[in-house]
């Protein structure tokens, strides 16, 4: 692979390692023995018909609905927030708290 020169030697390394942990993710997916991806959707209170917050990665308000798929990227924080992504989300995510989200299935 050939990198630019006008890019520093060490984000040159760092985007050859990321590339190479990539391709051996593809190469090795799922042979049968990974766990199912959970299907898991947003519930809003019944009082809320939708709930606009921020996308950390771009800084804008994204809406929020009953209904959404989401996917939970880690653990809750203390304050019980959690990390998303969501196709609803196209370019980054946005922490909601743990309790508007329900799991209901697998994929």
């Amino acid at each position: 692979m050939i990198l630019s020169t006008k890019i520093k030697p060490e984000i040159q390394n760092f985007i050859l390692q990321y590339v190479e942990i990539l391709y051996k993710d593809v190469l090795t997916m799922n042979d049968g023995t990974d766990p199912p991806i959970p299907y898991q959707i947003i519930i809003l209170p019944d009082d809320l018909k939708e709930m606009w917050i921020m996308d950390n990665t771009t800084k804008k308000m994204i809406r929020i609905y009953t209904g959404m798929e989401v996917l939970i990227t880690d653990a809750p924080d203390e304050e019980g927030y959690v990390k998303i992504v969501s196709d609803n989300i196209p370019r980054g995510y946005a922490e909601i708290p743990l309790k508007y989200i329900k799991q209901i299935g697998y994929n």
